[in-house]
């Protein structure tokens, strides 16, 4: 079993197959060696839509501890950090071997960018099915 990232939080609304929970990050957070992982440390407060067959077991305003596995969060910050640069970085690499000017490598770049976004957010459904939180009550 993979250790779990966990984050207590605070159910805002709940739906016919998902809770929407509110987390706030507390002193916790600035110790734990997931942090990089996580990427709760950045910010004061996150919603996070929970999907789960049993979301008719919370209420509004319950306490709650939402968790992923480790590989999850890998893998989340690898498709939203690590593959942008990457994309950027061959762009930037394959404009320069061709000999195109830098503002048109720059600019393909950040297109490449924009796209590779777009497209991540064309497949959020399948994505929200490979990166799953967990839900449990306190």
């Amino acid at each position: 079993m993979q250790p779990e990232i966990e984050h207590n939080g605070v159910v805002v609304s709940v739906g016919e197959r998902s809770v929407d929970v509110s987390m706030t990050v507390d002193r916790a957070c600035e110790g734990c060696k997931a942090q990089a992982i996580c990427g709760m440390g950045e910010q004061g407060e996150r919603m996070v839509t929970v999907w789960s067959d049993f979301a008719a077991a919370f209420a509004p305003g319950e306490e709650v501890v939402v968790s992923m596995t480790r590989a999850m969060g890998v893998r989340a910050v690898t498709w939203c950090y690590v593959m942008p640069v990457l994309v950027m970085l061959a762009v930037l690499l394959g404009g320069s071997a061709l000999g195109l000017g830098e503002a048109v490598t720059g600019g393909g770049a950040l297109a490449a960018v924009v796209l590779y976004y777009f497209g991540l957010w064309l497949m959020r459904h399948r994505i929200e099915k490979v990166i799953m939180f967990k839900i449990r009550k306190m």
